[in-house]
């Protein structure tokens, strides 16, 4: 099985979140809190599983919870840290890789290489 990367800029700040945005829109928004990275591009690899994600950075398992006509609506597990909340995918992406509709993912979320970022988590 094979990981996705997306790289996602920095679109807009609000007191409570930054939000980052990709430009293909093969996956929603991320909304993450300011304190827990700053920069203005992170990368998102989404996976069947952790085993074919890169080690470093937030790691998550995340649940399907909605479809729309285009992407699934995934929603952070229980066991995760809370940081993500919600992002959807694209069916085609999931198609890419290997997975179904109501197959969980593992998301990580890095800065980009390359981007002068001070923190993470």
């Amino acid at each position: 099985m094979v990981a996705a990367s997306f790289v996602m800029r920095f679109t807009k700040s609000t007191s409570a979140s930054n939000c980052f945005k990709e430009r293909g829109d093969r996956i929603g928004r991320v909304y993450l809190h300011p304190d827990f990275i700053s920069g203005n591009k992170i990368n998102v690899q989404i996976a069947g599983d952790y085993n074919n994600l890169s080690a470093d950075g937030y790691q998550t398992i995340m649940t399907p919870y909605k479809k729309t006509l285009k992407k699934v609506r995934y929603c952070e597990d229980v066991s995760g840290g809370g940081e993500l909340g919600s992002l959807y995918v694209s069916k085609e992406v999931l198609a890419h890789l290997g997975l179904g509709e109501e197959d969980r993912i593992a998301v990580r979320i890095a800065p980009e290489v390359g981007d002068n970022v001070a923190a993470m988590g």
